[in-house]
């Protein structure tokens, strides 16, 4: 049986916290200096700062950055998701979608942006939230370019990346805000993590790190086999409630898993007081995709990390399935009411409108809960899922030009798409 063991941390916790002290205490200075400008006008108040947008939710990974195994759970997946992912292999069909290469798939996302005429009307400047994703770990196979390509990657893209189309410009090193993605499997973790936000540590094998510090927040996707209050999370996620580093996690649907026999679950609770480490191994043989989704993905595994450290800023991206908005819209137990609890429960948590809004009828009733809902309309963010929702579902371009034409009261949509999203990355 093929087991997903937790590995020991290529250096220790007390060297890991000791280096941390020297990440800087201020969000606005991991920023771009444009970025941070632009958020401290718009938290002023300023008459003369620009029309933004943000998006929260964009990926940096490619066919490139997929383990092979990830094929191979063909019972995992629904027909429409097999399609998908196989596509995702298919070189000719990348880079014919524009996203063989992070450059790529950065450029489809801003073209469908400044097609669209809501962007053109208003929008002077468009951000977008880079997440990584670290699939190596908990997907088993070769992999085209492993972990320090793809981080190689977004470096350059920060300080490179220009384009320019239809009279509108973005500049990699104004516009783009990358998240690291941060996975307890990668025995490196805590050393990447430092690399990332420390300019002067670099403790890596990625030479573009030397002497910068381009990342803004931390990326996790639990559905590859861990827990949000694993030890070595936890030790991150301490960190991030102290320097103000905002965390997504993947609380969505259940397409990406890890494909092993059995995973060796590692986690942290307290018994009279004091903290333990205790390991439960689970096998996931004979598990079908709801059950492993409900058990990794459900939010209510944060309220272990929030206990904690109940300042961190958390984005719970895609606010549950398609499957869950349905039994929410039908009155039913979901795990959209899960979300909600969590958001309702910690003043820094937020959630966001990736993948399952694509349905009218779910932005329909998100306009809803935005309307009645002081908490949700405080905490919703805009974010595309791009380009994994372009193959799956419809075009970003028809989804935007939606959630505008359908959320359109002006208070609701200047919070949904960028007066949030700067509370998230910044703090209130």
């Amino acid at each position: 049986m093929k087991t997903l063991i937790s590995p020991v941390q290529s250096i220790p916790v007390s060297t890991f916290h000791d280096v941390a002290k020297r990440i800087p205490d201020s969000p606005y200075d991991r920023l771009p200096k444009y970025a941070a400008d632009t958020f401290r006008k718009i938290k002023r108040g300023d008459r003369n700062a620009p029309g933004i947008m943000i998006d929260v939710h964009a990926h940096a990974f490619t066919y490139r950055n997929i383990p092979e195994d990830f094929l191979k759970y063909r019972r995992w997946l629904s027909r429409t998701l097999r399609k998908a992912a196989g596509r995702l292999f298919k070189p000719s069909f990348m880079r014919a979608f524009e996203a063989d290469t992070p450059a790529n798939v950065v450029k489809g996302l801003l073209k469908k942006y400044f097609d669209s005429p809501y962007h053109n009307f208003a929008i002077k400047d468009t951000f977008i939230v880079l997440l990584m994703m670290d699939m190596e770990r908990g997907i088993r196979g070769a992999i085209e370019e492993p972990f320090p390509d793809q981080v190689r990657q977004v470096c350059k893209l920060v300080s490179d990346f220009k384009f320019t189309y239809d009279g509108k410009t973005f500049d990699g090193n104004k516009h783009l805000i990358p998240f690291l993605a941060i996975d307890p499997h990668n025995p490196d973790a805590f050393k990447y993590f430092l690399s990332a936000f420390i300019k002067d540590v670099n403790l890596t094998e990625v030479r573009e790190l030397n002497g910068v510090a381009p990342f803004c927040g931390v990326k996790v996707y639990p559905a590859l086999g861990y827990v949000p209050y694993h030890p070595t999370l936890l030790e991150v996620f301490k960190v991030c409630e102290a320097k103000g580093i905002p965390v997504v996690s993947h609380t969505g649907g259940h397409r990406t898993h890890a494909s092993y026999d059995a995973i060796e679950v590692l986690y942290r609770s307290k018994q009279d007081g004091v903290d333990i480490d205790k390991r439960k191994t689970i096998s996931l043989r004979g598990m079908n995709k709801s059950h492993f989704s409900r058990f990794f993905l459900h939010p209510h595994h944060w309220k272990h990390v929030l206990d904690r450290y109940p300042n961190l800023r958390l984005n719970l991206a895609h606010f549950g399935s398609n499957a869950d908005w349905y039994r929410y819209r039908n009155g039913n137990n979901s795990m959209v009411h899960r979300t909600k609890d969590i958001i309702r429960g910690y003043k820094s948590v937020y959630a966001d409108l990736s993948y399952s809004f694509y349905h009218k009828v779910n932005i329909r009733k998100m306009r809803e809960m935005m309307a009645t809902d002081r908490d949700v309309r405080d905490k919703i963010l805009y974010g595309s899922d791009y380009y994994l929702c372009d193959i799956e579902h419809q075009s970003v371009s028809d989804f935007y030009n939606n959630v505008n034409e359908i959320i359109t009261d002006s208070q609701h949509q200047r919070q949904l798409f960028y007066a949030n999203a700067i509370d998230f990355l910044v703090g209130k």
